[in-house]
Formats: structure tokens, C-alpha cells, sequence
């Protein structure tokens, strides 16, 4: 069965991402809140835990069709 939890378990000031590495050690209870944000173009941060980390890590790049044809065959 699932896990039991009380009220002040629920109930975090702050947000603890359930994909961050660094918060999934905590043993906090993850919550929807829990985010990365792009800090520059190589680097995120777990708006939970604060930590940053490199970009590809959890973003994948997106290509255009524009680029496709742009590199040719």
C-alpha cells in the first residue's frame, strides 16, 4: 500500500524537485513545485535546493526544420 503522511509532512516552505539528484537525497516529500530554471546557456538551477547544474542534464536541445535544412544532407 501507499505511504501515510501527516499534515506538517505535506505541508513545505519549501520546494523539493523529484528530478533534482540533490533532493531526491533529502528524503523530503517532492512536490509539483519543484522546478529548474535556465540561469545561462550552459547552466539550470533546482528552485528547491538551489544547486546548479549543467543544462543538458534535464533540457534537451530543440531543433528547427530551419536548421535541418540549413546543414544540408
Amino acid at each position: 500500500m501507499g505511504q501515510i503522511f501527516s499534515q506538517s509532512q505535506l505541508k513545505q516552505s519549501n520546494p523539493v524537485n523529484e528530478n533534482c539528484p540533490v533532493c531526491q537525497k533529502s528524503g523530503k516529500l517532492p512536490n509539483l513545485a519543484g522546478r529548474f530554471f535556465i540561469i545561462n546557456s550552459t547552466e539550470c538551477q533546482c528552485n528547491g535546493c538551489k544547486a546548479i547544474f549543467d543544462k543538458n542534464k534535464f533540457f534537451k536541445q530543440v531543433v528547427t526544420d530551419a536548421e535541418i535544412i540549413d546543414r544540408g544532407p
